[in-house]
This record gives structure tokens, C-alpha cells and sequence, in this order.
């Protein structure tokens, strides 16, 4: 089957049964689903918009779109499509978490927490959902929230060792800003 193959694999074989049928439901949601994992963002926005039409509120290629568009800095298009499927009572805890990224993407921090313990009431003590609301705390500027939150996320025994250190060194960072004072006075002759 073609789930067991390589990705550029299931996008050739995916891509051939979308083309073959754009109309049917599996192949766009494999198809765009699969060229978001090999970073063909705008192509995946472009198949699930397409199927979304055919499928309005559908949660996975609502997710898929999002997630394409947010990838591609269109946070306000992402907003657009979870919006319609909210509004179609159509959410889980992905598609809540999916939300709360979108809502601090757009900086704003306040409503995007409400929707991570939206999501976390869905799924409790899911360590992406905490790893996201920990994130938010942090732009939020309230740090020790962050931390708290981060280490229940990392202390999950289901949280994915990348996504662990991928938040870690954000965590960092924001927290360590590169550009320190005396490195500013220092080019300011």
C-alpha cells in the first residue's frame, strides 16, 4: 500500500490518483496531506481548498489546510477555513489546538490559550497541546506559566523527542535574545 512507501512515492502515486479524479475525497486528502510532509505547503493548500469545496468543514482537510497556509505566513487564510469548521461544529482537540497556533500567529495570545485548554479538556495532558499553550504563555510574555507548562509537556511519556527540542531551543531563544545590548552599542560608532 502506498502508506508503507517513502513520501515522494505516496505523492507520485497520490498525485496520479488525484489526477485521475480530483473529485474523490481519499486521493485529495492523501495527496494533500503528503505534499504538506515534503514541504509542497502551497500545492497542499491549493488540493485541499480544491476538496474543501466538495467537503466543507471536513476537520482533516480543514486541518491540512491550515497547517499548509500557516506554513506558508497566511495565518488569516487558516483563520478563514477553522473559523467555517467551528462554525459547522466540526473540531476536535487538533483542530482546537490548531486554532489556538493560528490565534498566536496572529498575536492573539489571550483567545489562543482559551482554545489550548479547549483542546487539552479534549485530550488532557497531551504533551503537543501543552507544548503549544506553553509556546503562547511564552509570546505572551508570561514566562513562568511557559516554563511550568513546557516541563508538563516534556515530562509526558508520549512527546515526540523532535518536537521536545524544537520547543526547547524556541524556549531558549526568546528567552536569550541573540542580539544583547553590548552588541548593539558596538555598532552604533
Amino acid at each position: 500500500m502506498a502508506e508503507k512507501q517513502d513520501l515522494l512515492t505516496q505523492a507520485r502515486f497520490w498525485g496520479a490518483e488525484y489526477e485521475k479524479n480530483p473529485n474523490e475525497y481519499v486521493a485529495a486528502l492523501k495527496y494533500a496531506r503528503v505534499l504538506r510532509a515534503i514541504g509542497s505547503s502551497a500545492r497542499a493548500t491549493e488540493v485541499s481548498s480544491q476538496a474543501l469545496t466538495m467537503k466543507p468543514g471536513d476537520v482533516e482537510l480543514t486541518l491540512i489546510f491550515a497547517q499548509s497556509a500557516l506554513d506558508q505566513g497566511k495565518a488569516a487564510d487558516a483563520a478563514m477555513a477553522l473559523a467555517r469548521a467551528e462554525a459547522e461544529g466540526q473540531s476536535d482537540w487538533r483542530m482546537l489546538s490548531i486554532i489556538g497556533v493560528t490565534m498566536d500567529s496572529l498575536d492573539q495570545h489571550s483567545g489562543a490559550q482559551g482554545y489550548y485548554q479547549k483542546a487539552i479538556a479534549l485530550s488532557p495532558d497531551n504533551p503537543k497541546i501543552l507544548a503549544n499553550l506553553g509556546l503562547s504563555y511564552a509570546l505572551d510574555g508570561k514566562p513562568g506559566l511557559a516554563e511550568q507548562t513546557l516541563r508538563q509537556a516534556i515530562a509526558g511519556p508520549d512527546m515526540p523527542k523532535a518536537l521536545m527540542e524544537s520547543n526547547r531551543e524556541y524556549f531558549r531563544a526568546m528567552l536569550n535574545p541573540s542580539r544583547k545590548w553590548e552588541a548593539l552599542r558596538g555598532t552604533q560608532n
